[in-house]
């Protein structure tokens, strides 16, 4: 299988793991010694991210925690190496069989936490006109096909709605309405519109 590039491939990998049920890591990058490439990226090793073994630590310095995040390591073999050949990247190498159980619903692993640059392009114009979160994330569902669908949470959508500055660009709303241009090619039923303000800011979405 080929893909056009790096970014195609790893998604390619991402999506079939959120179906399947697990999260994956990238644990090794190779790089071209080509000077003429200029330390280009070559070959990229993603894997299960139950892959290696746990450390063992003496139980005695072990400090009870409220929450804990560690990840327990099952030395799973799951792996894919994609490499760049001739302009193209292709799998060179692929093992898909775990030694763990799969969780289907895994839509929040941390590998499947994306969130589009239209995405954000669209939180920040909404931001700006003033549309609670809720709203935001109802929205975002709309266009994902639903809350099932949507691989984040109404937390994520906050914390990035919180680094956002009030001024929005001239390329943000551009991205928006090409967004939802393709929306409406997709779906002849969608539609919208917008209001601007005295200074040709967007004051309202409809």
């Amino acid at each position: 299988m080929q893909f056009k590039t790096k970014e195609e491939a790893q998604e390619y990998f991402n999506f079939y793991s959120k179906v399947a049920g697990f999260s994956v890591a990238t644990v090794a990058i190779s790089r071209t010694s080509s000077k003429k490439r200029n330390n280009e990226v070559t070959r990229i090793t993603v894997k299960c991210n139950k892959w290696g073994k746990t450390k063992e630590i003496d139980k005695e310095c072990i400090v009870p925690m409220r929450k804990s995040t560690v990840i327990a390591k099952t030395d799973c073999k799951v792996v894919m190496v994609i490499s760049e050949k001739g302009g193209m990247w292709e799998i060179t190498r692929q093992q898909l069989e775990h030694n763990h159980e799969l969780t289907p619903n895994s839509r929040f692993f941390r590998s499947h936490k994306y969130m589009s640059d239209e995405e954000k392009c669209l939180i920040r114009v909404l931001k700006h006109t003033n549309l609670e979160t809720r709203r935001i994330v109802a929205v975002l569902a709309y266009l994902r096909g639903g809350m099932a669908h949507l691989p984040y949470t109404k937390k994520h959508v906050t914390n990035y709605a919180a680094t956002i500055n009030r001024d929005i660009t001239n390329s943000d709303m551009m991205e928006v309405v090409q967004m939802f241009n393709k929306k409406q090619t997709e779906n002849p039923g969608f539609c919208y519109s917008f209001e601007l303000d005295g200074e040709n800011k967007v004051r309202s979405l409809f």
